[in-house]
């Protein structure tokens, strides 16, 4: 599904909880705002927050791709009245409150400039109906291929973090010396600097301490 999204001229956000007078008119008001008032304000986040981003599609684990993977995604409200679009007037706010950079949301800077560990972070107030695909919606985020087993619970994410690490360099997943059990256990990014990624590398450059590594923390066989 990441392909379809990243290869699509547009993506449409369907908000189904957000109403015509609650979201369109008043963001359309507080847009001309934004206009004669460009740059970061608090008050407007807080309206913002309240009138866009209350909707349950910020906090569902599958539209986390459809957020990112589309180079223009517009948000319609429950009677399909555009309201905005993710690098609109809003895209600061949209930003800040989904802590995913400008340059990632435009593509201005690929995903695979960012580290594992802040991927996650992006995904840590996101959930699914089914346990499993709280892994299987970040495969593409990650770019890794690994098998559905729709009944393995939470079995998948260790799988996925297994996958990851043995597939990029990128050590920030190791950071706490074992694996984790959901996204939501990242409470913060964990992302370490460039300095800290090639001194993780160095260390575990030797292929056999590596999977020895892999082997102890998540008992690889």
């Amino acid at each position: 599904m990441f392909g379809y999204y990243q290869h699509a001229l547009r993506c449409y956000a369907f908000l189904s909880d957000v109403s015509a007078r609650k979201g369109r008119y008043t963001l359309v008001a507080l847009e001309e705002d934004l206009a004669l008032e460009p740059g970061w304000r608090d008050d407007s986040y807080l309206r913002i927050k309240s009138l866009l981003f209350g909707s349950r599609w910020w906090t569902r684990g599958w539209t986390l791709q459809e957020l990112i993977a589309p180079s223009n995604v517009q948000f319609y409200n429950h009677n399909w009245e555009y309201l905005t679009d993710k690098l609109g007037p809003y895209k600061e706010y949209i930003s800040h409150f989904c802590g995913i950079s400008i340059g990632v949301l435009g593509h201005f800077s690929p995903l695979s400039s960012v580290c594992a560990g802040q991927k996650m972070f992006w995904a840590a107030g996101r959930s699914t109906t089914q346990e499993e695909d709280m892994a299987y919606c970040l495969l593409g985020i990650f770019d890794v291929n690994m098998p559905l087993l729709y009944g393995e619970g939470r079995k998948a994410f260790v799988r996925l973090q297994e996958h990851i690490i043995a597939a990029d360099e990128d050590c920030t997943l190791l950071l706490t010396g074992q694996p984790r059990q959901s996204p939501s256990d990242w409470y913060s990014p964990t992302c370490c600097d460039e300095s800290d990624r090639n001194r993780d590398s160095e260390r575990m450059s030797d292929t056999r301490t590596f999977w020895s590594t892999m082997r102890r923390l998540y008992a690889v066989s």
